[in-house]
């Protein structure tokens, strides 16, 4: 690896001129963003043979020039996993508070995958144990009610027949359809009783019918 050596692009003062393989920080380079802390190599693309600052990364993004891929001639291999320099171990949390795991085409619980690609840790701890894919209409369950406590003493499976569950949660929504519908009927009578109360408060109606 080359020396860092301080170079001022965009300076036409600067009588010291960059060869290709030389290596420099983005600051000295006018970067005042988050690449200004990351380091540039000196580097010609491999078809035009045109010298330009790349990021100093291993990987083929870097090599070509954007004019290059633009122009499609070169065929970029498609970066997955491990491979691709955005990977960040492959978990992430959902909107619902539950750990999401990428996996591989080649993996044996790659079935089980949703739209995205990723399938949810709990249910994937739980068919690893088991192994064997879960079936969709399978529920993993955390004990202790904590969504990422994904070890497998913290979950049990809950195998219900897909019409079982489905009669289940079609008869918990009637329920709550119900409990919800009473419960706007009580909202509104007390909204309504408020009202009289605060009428009676300003214009006084049971002074009046008092002294009537």
């Amino acid at each position: 690896m080359a020396n860092i050596r301080k170079y001022k692009l965009f300076d036409p003062k600067s009588e010291i001129e960059p060869v290709e393989g030389d290596i420099t920080r983005g600051i000295d380079l006018g970067y005042t963003s988050k690449n200004k802390w990351q380091t540039w190599r000196y580097n010609a693309c491999p078809i035009c043979r045109r010298l330009r600052w790349v990021r100093n990364l291993e990987y083929t993004l870097s090599k070509y020039c954007r004019v290059c891929i633009g122009m499609r001639v070169v065929k970029l291999p498609k970066l997955y996993g491990a491979k691709n320099p955005s990977w960040k171990g492959g978990r992430s949390r959902n909107t619902s508070g539950y750990i999401s795991v990428w996996l591989s085409r080649t993996s044996p619980y790659y079935c089980m995958i949703s739209k995205t690609g990723n399938v949810l840790e709990h249910r994937l701890r739980m068919a690893q144990h088991l192994e064997r894919p879960l079936e969709r209409w399978e529920i993993v369950h955390h004990i202790n009610g904590i969504k990422d406590d994904n070890r497998i003493e913290n979950l049990q499976l809950i195998d219900i027949p897909p019409h079982i569950s489905t009669t289940a949660l079609q008869s918990q929504l009637i329920t709550l359809a119900t409990e919800v519908k009473d419960l706007r009927k009580q909202v509104r009578l007390l909204k309504w009783q408020i009202g009289c109360l605060q009428r009676e408060k300003k214009y006084g109606y049971k002074g009046r019918q008092e002294k009537e």
